[in-house]
């Protein structure tokens, strides 16, 4: 939830290709992955952030825009709701 937290308050993400971060983050869209126990990925990946600040709107924009999306409440409400009934 850290990585969808600070994409709502409009901050470039960069994460690790693990566990349930791509889930999150679309590589080249709202963020950038990099190669798990990799330095030289997550390096390269830092100066690519720090680099570009048009990317990092790019990433601050789609973030914003995929978080509000993807973790609408009512959304989650309606799930929700569906699930228990299909018990």
């Amino acid at each position: 939830m850290v990585v969808a937290e600070s994409m709502l308050v409009g901050t470039p993400v960069i994460g690790s290709n693990a566990g349930g971060v791509p889930e999150i983050i679309q590589d080249g869209m709202n963020g950038l992955l990099f190669e798990t126990k990799n330095i030289q990925s997550l390096s390269e990946k830092i100066m690519i952030m720090i680099e570009s600040k048009d990317l990092r709107d790019k990433f601050i924009k789609n973030g914003i825009s995929f978080v509000k999306e993807k973790f609408d409440y009512d959304r989650h409400f309606s799930n929700l709701q569906d699930f228990i009934r299909a018990l």
